[in-house]
């Protein structure tokens, strides 16, 4: 294992710290590991837990599989048949009467939006070896729209799949667990906060930011247990603001006269009682996306925009009737205008007839969210239009073209990085390649935003070019593995 470290490995290479299952499941995603997975996975199970940070952030390119490495700690984890994971209990009520309730004791938590969690389900199932089948390793979601008296349910023994090891959960959902005392984190091994950017992210809409800092203040409560860890899983997510909220937290609790695990305070030669957060970043070096498998193109747009769509739409499909296409935008309106002009248009006929014209925005309700994914996945659908919603933690590997219909902008007007990266890595996934078409509206131009993706992609040493028709139509047929003719 004296490999360099920036080399992807075989997964055989880390025999002897994952079961041999569990790598032949994992190969059946693809025979190599990428690097930053190696170094997480070798880190978390490959030496002793009071050897590790308690707090650990992974941060890796989008699409680059960083679902398979906490999936590999759940599995790896999981040693003891006979777990408990429930038992009935007496517990006292606020007016001191006492009530028996069935207490939950998971030893993983994965926090998540709503959309992502039922992929993750998915995955889990289908990567889960045999053996742990056989040894009755379950899971079980709980979705942020479900009714609020799910966990009252739990209670009542009206869930019967509620007895489980892995919880995948809305933060709400979880929050009301630990209040009403159903779930205790007593045994808990890790909680995986997924897409923690966008969990975290600072605004005063976001209510998911509250309540996983509500559970994150009641875990790092739990004196007894000190073999948890906390993984923070972003590509974006800054060391810094991760160590500034773990500390905000511990400090709320001290205020509170609450008590802290003793790993988060370190008392200097003064005597004098700090707080600290030994946080373990992987990878060190941070890449937004990966630059040899996406090209990345731009058009000036200014004039008649939807037509300039039309016609790249039409490129796309005249030639490759099997090429799938994510088009995004910064507005829903916008979304539902583009529908109908589709329909109309004659360039797109075939198209509309087919029915291969997906949509998903903030106005689509969860049901609907997962038929069309479910159809874009299968391929049923070929154009998914689409707004931010979207932009993470969707899994199509069959995407080969991401299309900006304008540049994703901040509330203040400015060219948005992250959001831009985010959308772009729905294409170029696990090594695949791709390429991305940024179509530059009026305003785009006007507030001169080409120029910060220009000078991003340079920093980032990717692949980056003006659009030209001929050059998209070359690219796209070795996508897809087409002749040029």
């Amino acid at each position: 294992m004296d490999q360099n470290p920036e080399q992807d490995r075989d997964w055989d290479d880390l025999k002897g710290v994952l079961a041999e299952d569990i790598i032949n499941k994992f190969k059946e995603v693809g025979p190599k590991v990428y690097s930053h997975q190696y170094e997480f996975i070798n880190y978390c199970l490959g030496q002793n837990v009071n050897q590790q940070s308690p707090v650990i952030a992974l941060r890796s390119q989008t699409g680059s599989g960083k679902t398979l490495c906490f999936q590999s700690l759940i599995y790896q984890e999981f040693k003891e048949k006979n777990q408990k994971i429930s038992e009935q209990k007496q517990i006292k009520q606020k007016d001191n009467t006492m009530k028996e309730v069935r207490m939950l004791y998971p030893y993983t938590i994965v926090l998540g939006q709503t959309i992502y969690l039922k992929q993750h389900e998915e995955y889990f199932r289908k990567h889960l070896p045999e053996r742990l089948k056989n040894e009755n390793l379950k899971f079980q979601t709980f979705f942020a729209f479900t009714k609020d008296n799910q966990f009252q349910q739990v209670k009542e023994n009206r869930i019967e799949d509620a007895d489980c090891q892995v919880y995948l959960c809305h933060p709400s959902k979880m929050l009301v667990g630990l209040k009403n005392r159903i779930i205790n984190v007593s045994n808990l091994r890790y909680l995986i906060i997924d897409e923690a950017d966008q969990l975290l992210e600072k605004n005063e809409q976001n209510q998911a930011r509250v309540e996983t800092m509500q559970l994150i203040q009641f875990i790092l409560g739990q004196t007894n247990n000190q073999s948890y860890q906390i993984v923070f899983v972003s590509a974006s997510l800054k060391p810094e603001e991760i160590q500034n909220l773990i500390k905000e937290c511990v400090q709320n609790n001290i205020d509170a006269s609450k008590k802290v695990d003793s790993r988060f305070l370190h008392k200097d030669e003064d005597d004098i009682q700090e707080v600290v957060c030994n946080l373990k970043v992987i990878p060190s070096i941070q890449q937004q996306i990966s630059p040899y498998t996406i090209v990345h193109m731009y058009k000036e747009a200014q004039e008649q925009p939807e037509q300039i769509l039309v016609d790249l739409l039409k490129d796309v499909f005249d030639k490759f009737t099997e090429a799938q296409v994510m088009i995004f935008f910064n507005k829903k309106t916008i979304v539902n205008e583009l529908i109908n002009l589709f329909k109309k248009s004659q360039k797109l006929e075939y198209i509309v007839k087919n029915n291969w014209i997906g949509e998903c925005t903030g106005d689509t309700n969860q049901v609907d969210r997962e038929i069309v994914r479910k159809e874009f996945k299968d391929g049923k659908k070929k154009i998914l239009l689409c707004t931010d919603v979207l932009q993470r933690g969707m899994d199509f590997r069959k995407v080969r073209v991401i299309i900006h219909y304008g540049l994703p902008i901040t509330p203040a007007g400015e060219f948005k990085e992250e959001s831009y990266y985010q959308r772009s890595g729905r294409t170029g996934r696990a090594k695949d390649e791709g390429v991305v078409v940024s179509l530059l509206l009026e305003e785009d131009l006007k507030q001169k935003r080409q120029e910060k993706l220009v000078e991003s992609l340079v920093m980032n040493n990717s692949k980056i070019q003006k659009y030209d028709q001929k050059q998209f139509c070359t690219d796209l047929a070795k996508l897809l593995n087409f002749n040029k003719e």
